[in-house]
């Protein structure tokens, strides 16, 4: 890195050192001064580590610095794939920052740009876990079942779809003089001191 800072291999030890001190030394910090300079660069990898630096962010809870280095990539590199991936990740900070109008809107932003199937599931997901957590149960139940195809972790969809399922259930009001119901007849286990 020191004798030839410009060539392709300073830039790929910079990612690497960026690695080592993310996952190894536990200094996100320092990992992001690394990845930064690989992505203020000319190297091909620059644009995946503009990413990274936006996930570290986003990691960090940083959300309004995340949401700059994922606009950052979207604008410089508009038609890289990894684009769909910052727009993806500007979505999760608004949602994670409780923004919930704007993570809708980010996410809703993506699948309108017909991204690749798996990013355009997780921006799926993504609405219907605000909406599920909104109790938009039945909007959840239709966006879950449409993040299904092209999600990487079916098994997470079904299982969030059922939990979903469960919460509707629950919160459906009873009719009247449903005896059932209103004492919750099949949900609460009997003390052994009531069996007969």
């Amino acid at each position: 890195m020191s004798l030839s800072p410009g060539a392709a291999e300073a830039y790929e030890a910079r990612a690497v050192i960026g690695d080592i001190y993310r996952d190894r030394m536990k200094d996100p910090l320092a990992a992001i001064a690394q990845y930064a300079d690989v992505a203020a660069s000319d190297s091909p990898l620059a644009a995946r580590y503009q990413l990274e630096v936006a996930r570290a962010y986003l990691a960090l809870a940083r959300y309004e610095q995340a949401r700059t280095e994922a606009r950052i990539l979207r604008e410089r590199w508009p038609t890289d794939p990894l684009a769909d991936e910052a727009q993806l990740i500007a979505a999760q900070a608004w949602a994670l920052e409780g923004r919930t109008d704007e993570a809708l809107g980010a996410f809703q932003a993506l699948v309108d740009r017909r991204p690749a199937p798996d990013v355009a599931a997780r921006a799926l997901e993504g609405q219907a876990h605000i909406h599920a957590q909104a109790g938009r149960f039945d909007r959840a139940l239709e966006l879950y079942p449409a993040a299904l195809p092209g999600h990487p972790n079916p098994e997470a969809i079904k299982t969030n779809t059922a939990a979903v399922r469960e919460r509707r259930e629950k919160a459906r009001t009873a009719t009247p003089g449903d005896r059932a119901a209103a004492f919750d007849v099949g949900k609460v286990k009997r003390s052994p001191r009531e069996e007969p």
